[in-house]
């Protein structure tokens, strides 16, 4: 059965997969889910749509120190529906006590803290849909099924063949993501990626948050 989304690297010079990005960032549900909505979260003024304020990382090389790697998630004509980003967090790394448990440490493995976007098919503010340029309303409300299941999927095995050939010594490579509690649907995506939950809630941004794991 052929997969419906590829991944690819980003378009940093395309202003509707710049506003894609950025309709994503704005969405109310995608503040929400993550955290950093509030009250007045929107465009505002002197912002647009078409200025890349997310990181656009297209990199292909894998340096033991890199801040981050990410992949633009396509349809099969390969406009831009979602994105999986890969990086190294120092404010929020993976909790020591997980580390110590799991045998695994900077020294032994590449650790990435894992995030991840889609463009959703509703919901979208009127302050935001007359802000589009490039992006046709219907875009906004076709619904897709999979995108970050499949996205995530093929993004961790991209990943992972790049790992293997830079690090053929080394023996793990460690995915976690903090998600809040009641985000159901990204903790759906994460069992459907192998993750598995670890029993106690931590801190993120002095928010209590589940850890999710994933050793490649």
């Amino acid at each position: 059965m052929q997969n419906s989304y590829i991944v690819r690297g980003f378009r940093p010079h395309d202003p509707g997969e710049i506003e894609r990005i950025n309709l994503m960032y704005y969405h109310p549900e995608v503040a929400k889910a993550k955290g950093y909505h509030t009250k007045n979260f929107g465009l505002r003024p002197g912002e647009s749509l078409h200025q890349a304020y997310e990181p656009l990382d297209d990199s292909r090389l894998l340096k033991r120190r890199q801040a981050s790697i990410s992949f633009a998630v396509a349809d099969r004509r390969s406009r831009l529906v979602g994105w999986v980003w890969f990086y190294h967090d120092s404010r929020h790394p993976l909790p020591k006590m997980i580390q110590r448990k799991l045998g695994v440490s900077e020294h032994n493995s590449l650790i990435y803290q894992v995030s991840y976007e889609k463009l959703l098919s509703n919901g979208w503010p009127k302050s935001l849909l007359s802000a589009l340029v490039y992006t046709p309303v219907s875009e906004l409300t076709k619904e897709r099924k999979g995108v970050i299941v499949s996205g995530l999927s093929m993004s961790i095995e991209r990943l992972s063949r790049r790992y293997r050939r830079r690090y053929v010594r080394k023996t793990n490579l460690v995915l976690y993501a903090y998600v809040l509690p009641d985000n159901i649907a990204s903790q759906k995506v994460l069992i459907a990626n192998e993750f598995f939950k670890v029993d106690r809630l931590y801190k993120y941004e002095k928010v209590l948050h589940q850890v999710w794991v994933r050793i490649v």
